[in-house]
């Protein structure tokens, strides 16, 4: 039983463990996007684009704070899509 219980802690810690390496690495990931999008000039050249990566940026950081990778996640994901748009409506390319 106490094996069993050891097994099922390990693997608990080494879910939580992998799950907040990828949160950094994509919000990481979203920061770089969003600051190569800002230097394209992308708050006046795709402004509704720009505004929503930014504010989906703030999100996810938000929750990697609350300790929500999941959303944390999927929030930097959106701020990657806006942040491409913007960096493509600014005259970069992907």
């Amino acid at each position: 039983m106490v094996k069993k219980i050891f097994c099922l802690a390990v693997l608990v810690v080494l879910t939580i463990s992998f799950s907040g390496c990828a949160t950094v690495a994509q919000l990481d990931d979203a920061e770089a996007r969003f600051n190569q999008a800002k230097s394209m000039g992308a708050e006046q050249k795709a402004p509704f684009e720009y505004y929503a990566a930014e504010a989906y940026l703030e999100w996810a950081r938000h929750e990697r704070v609350e300790g929500d990778g999941e959303q944390a996640n999927i929030f930097a994901e959106e701020t990657v899509k806006y942040a491409d748009q913007a960096i493509q409506k600014s005259g970069g390319a992907k």
